[in-house]
């Protein structure tokens, strides 16, 4: 009897202490799976605010390259209007400038006429005297 409550005070000591291995390994597990979850919250709320970020961004991207769009088209209707403008100042100049060449053979033609006559004259004038 006495071997068989020694057996059983054995039994006893090394279920304790197999017990208190669980505990101790159960406790450590709790331990890391807390940490672990604590890990991956933390970086769910990264990995949240970086795409906050990162979509706030987008946004101002979008809407700037929108902005530009908007203003190259508005510079492009600027520029037609403006080549427009110029064609037509350039025509005007032509004519202008054809005119001005008109006026300058007429004049010079006047000038020879003028000069013609007013040797006649002279002519005329020296001969009368």
């Amino acid at each position: 009897m006495k071997d068989d409550k020694s057996n059983l005070i054995y039994a006893l000591a090394d279920y304790k202490q197999l017990v208190m291995q669980y505990k101790t390994q159960f406790s450590l597990t709790v331990k890391e799976s807390l940490f672990w979850r604590a890990a991956a919250f933390w970086c769910m709320v990264i990995i949240f605010s970086m795409g906050t970020v990162m979509y706030f961004w987008l946004s101002d991207a979008k809407r700037g390259f929108l902005d530009s769009k908007n203003s190259i088209s508005q510079l492009g209707s600027r520029l037609a209007q403006i080549t427009l403008k110029l064609d037509e100042t350039q025509r005007q100049l032509k004519a202008t400038k054809d005119e001005l060449m008109l006026k300058g053979e007429a004049i010079s033609r006047l000038e020879q006429g003028i000069s013609s006559a007013s040797k006649r004259l002279v002519e005329n004038l020296l001969r009368v005297r």
